[in-house]
């Protein structure tokens, strides 16, 4: 983490601390604001005047109001309108979107990602968040750094509803949509918009083989955390703006998954283990057997492909060479226990060429 970054987290504590102990008693909030005024004009906070905002990690807190259904919640205020200028939307998924914004203390520019959450989904949001944030702490150069997070109270309009084109409609959403009243949002590098998804079919295979080397240099690395992504596939794989592998949106499947258990996912489901219940490593080994083989078979329409990837869910593998047939029984097989690791399938992976 650079010093810029440092200093920012720093001074979202001492703000924290502060307003902690200056709002206990009648007209806290005065004597907060004064003391605030007076550090940013020593220079202690670089936050300009006029849009001091109390940028608070402490998450507990927050989401303890949360729990309690408390949308104002006196430690966060409109943080992102404060301290970002968001210029253009980056993208949508089924549970938020992306957009870029400029970090007005250090004038660099972040991927922010939005996802609405509404009084209904308070208590799931609130079993699944503390899995989210950990994610901060992981660094990799094939994952998506996570900076940081914090949650405000929506005021105003928001930019995501189901929509008929949406991945996490379904029918009943429309039915007992509640518009969200929180935000939450992840600060993030900035990569390209597009994504393996759409040019998983368009690479020859020195490029695939150095893709899928680097996708699971990644998924090592995050074993080695314990942390278990759940939602491997072309859509989440991202590049830098060099053109280096990107995994992202891991850890935020299981908000999708606990949020949305009943919305259609439609192309992650050919990603998915059968046996998903087990819940553990073993999971990311079968979504990458799956992407191998998108990686080696030219699919002639969407059809054949969907027909293709559903019948390995029943073990069932297309004509391809046997040593990579092999690679992929060992990553897709219905008894867990024979499935590689993955440095096991690392080691299987460098001997292809």
């Amino acid at each position: 983490m650079d010093s810029v970054q440092s200093r920012t987290d720093a001074m979202s504590n001492l703000m924290s601390l502060l307003h902690t102990v200056c709002c206990r008693g009648v007209g806290g909030k005065e004597k907060y604001d004064k003391l605030v005024h007076y550090m940013n004009e020593l220079g202690v906070f670089e936050y300009p005047t006029t849009t001091l905002s109390v940028a608070s990690n402490q998450h507990h807190d927050i989401l303890s109001n949360i729990s309690n259904k408390i949308t104002q919640s006196p430690i966060i205020g409109p943080r992102y309108q404060n301290d970002y200028n968001e210029t253009i939307k980056l993208g949508e998924g089924g549970f938020g979107s992306v957009y870029l914004a400029r970090y007005f203390l250090d004038k660099k520019l972040y991927a922010i990602k939005k996802i609405p959450i509404s009084s209904q989904n308070i208590v799931d949001f609130e079993s699944t968040v503390s899995e989210i944030l950990v994610l901060s702490r992981l660094e990799h150069p094939n994952i998506v750094r996570y900076y940081t997070s914090w949650i405000e109270p929506i005021h105003g309009e928001h930019d995501h509803t189901p929509s008929p084109g949406d991945d996490s409609y379904n029918s009943t959403d429309s039915l007992e949509y509640q518009p969200p009243n929180i935000m939450f949002y992840i600060k993030m590098e900035i990569c390209k918009t597009s994504t393996l998804a759409e040019i998983i079919h368009t690479m020859d295979t020195d490029t695939s083989l150095d893709i899928l080397r680097q996708i699971i240099q990644g998924v090592m690395y995050l074993h080695d955390q314990n942390v278990v992504h759940r939602d491997l596939k072309p859509k989440n794989i991202l590049f830098s703006t060099t053109g280096i592998v990107k995994i992202a949106d891991f850890g935020l499947s299981a908000l999708e998954n606990q949020m949305a258990m009943l919305r259609s996912s439609r192309g992650s489901l050919l990603y998915k283990d059968p046996h998903v219940y087990v819940n553990d490593k073993t999971v990311d080994i079968y979504s990458i057997g799956v992407m191998i083989t998108e990686f080696i078979c030219g699919f002639n329409t969407q059809m054949e492909r969907i027909k293709i990837l559903c019948a390995l869910k029943k073990g069932d593998i297309p004509h391809v060479r046997q040593n990579i047939k092999s690679i992929i029984i060992k990553c897709i097989s219905n008894t867990i226990n024979d499935r590689c690791t993955i440095y096991q399938l690392n080691d299987l992976i460098q001997t292809l060429s």
